[in-house]
């Protein structure tokens, strides 16, 4: 596999998550250039430890290793979380019901279904989509079975209960801010799950659309990692699907170029498969994807925020302007008050700012990656976007 890379052991980390998910023996060509603190470096930059644990098994003989015990403790901490998290799901689904509370579960929390072992797939939070007049309704029954408010505001309200759930109830599918206006009368489109009344799903199709159009919007933002590809891999596996309704769907998002792109480097990982893009592009996307970890890089999101990508200088100084003075409609989302009291702007820009003195070294580096951007940086993500048709 052509990945180009300057680490052999993005590769070693491929073949062992390869390995796992296909169920065969894992090959290591050069073992001398094995490391395991670069491969478990991987593992947590792409929110895989736990079918990387399982790998990694196979392969070290010494598992008293500080490195592997610290590793295994944190791979075990997250399968533990996957189970607790599916069955607060449960919980919260079966409360909404008797409240008569129209919700529907996304992402992840789904689609973890389909793989052999609910442990496979780690999740930071768990997303439903509920009807913007039923959220506090929604926000209320979590309160009463042990969560507490994180956050209210933007596309989701957040609701946490220590020591592992986090629940966002969102107001829609897609951020408002990706002007992705395809999913503005989603409950119009949804159907009954079989014998409930408030639980909603969507088609095996629909679901599939809307994979992409989440992976779009990440990888048009700061990118998206492996377990993407895996995600896309298993449901792809497992589901019988009408590729005549979902490519026009696609199309008419213009994200069919970039959901043939995923397939293809599924296909490519998963089945030594090469099918109408070029092995060279799929080795340039693939490499950029591992480069990519779970939620993207800050460098990544730079390059893409730029509004002006020739006059480079000049774009990386408003950037930073808008981070630390965002626009309106964006503090509109985070603050919605300002809906009714506009005036109030500059009173959250400054309180945004005193906040972010509580935080100066993560935005200090955060402000010292857009300084660092470079053309050569451009370049590459102009060529990605270039093969993947990417616009989000």
């Amino acid at each position: 596999m052509g990945i180009m890379n300057r680490d052999p052991n993005k590769l070693n980390f491929l073949k062992i998550i390869k390995s796992v998910i296909l169920r065969k023996e894992i090959h290591i060509d050069d073992l001398d250039s094995f490391n395991l603190e670069r491969i478990i470096k991987y593992a947590k930059f792409h929110s895989l430890e736990y079918i990387t644990y399982l790998g990694l098994k196979q392969l070290i003989i010494d598992e008293e290793q500080d490195i592997f015990k610290t590793f295994k403790k944190i791979a075990t901490i997250n399968a533990y979380k996957s189970l607790i998290q599916d069955g607060e799901l449960e919980i919260i689904c079966s409360e909404l019901e008797h409240y008569k509370i129209k919700h529907m579960p996304l992402k992840g929390a789904l689609i973890r279904k389909l793989y052999p072992d609910l442990q496979y797939r780690s999740m930071a939070d768990l997303d439903i989509l509920i009807p913007i007049d039923d959220l506090k309704k929604a926000g209320n029954v979590l309160k009463e079975i042990g969560y507490t408010v994180d956050n209210v505001g933007g596309n989701h309200d957040n609701y946490i209960k220590k020591p592992y759930m986090n629940i966002e109830l969102h107001r829609g599918m897609i951020d408002e801010s990706y002007g992705v206006n395809y999913y503005d009368n989603i409950w119009d489109r949804v159907r009954l799950a079989e014998n409930k009344q408030y639980l909603y799903e969507l088609s095996d199709e629909d679901f599939f659309v809307f994979m992409i159009v989440h992976a779009a919007k990440h990888f048009g933002h700061g990118g998206t990692g492996l377990r993407t590809i895996i995600d896309l891999y298993y449901y792809l596996e497992q589901k019988k699907l009408d590729f005549n309704y979902i490519n026009s769907e696609l199309k008419s998002l213009e994200l069919d170029k970039f959901s043939c792109t995923l397939i293809a480097i599924s296909d490519y990982i998963f089945k030594g498969k090469i099918d109408k893009i070029k092995e060279e592009d799929i080795n340039l996307v693939l490499n950029y994807i591992l480069e990519c970890g779970t939620y993207g890089t800050v460098e990544n999101s730079a390059v893409n925020s730029l509004e002006n990508k020739d006059d480079l200088e000049k774009s990386k100084k408003h950037l930073i302007i808008k981070k630390l003075f965002p626009p309106f409609k964006v503090m509109k989302r985070r603050n919605p008050i300002l809906s009714k009291i506009p005036i109030l702007l500059p009173w959250f820009w400054f309180e945004r700012l005193v906040k972010g003195l509580f935080n100066f070294k993560t935005h200090k580096r955060t402000y010292q990656t857009i300084q660092n951007v470079n053309y050569k940086k451009v370049e590459e993500i102009n060529m990605i976007k270039e093969i993947t048709g990417v616009k989000i």
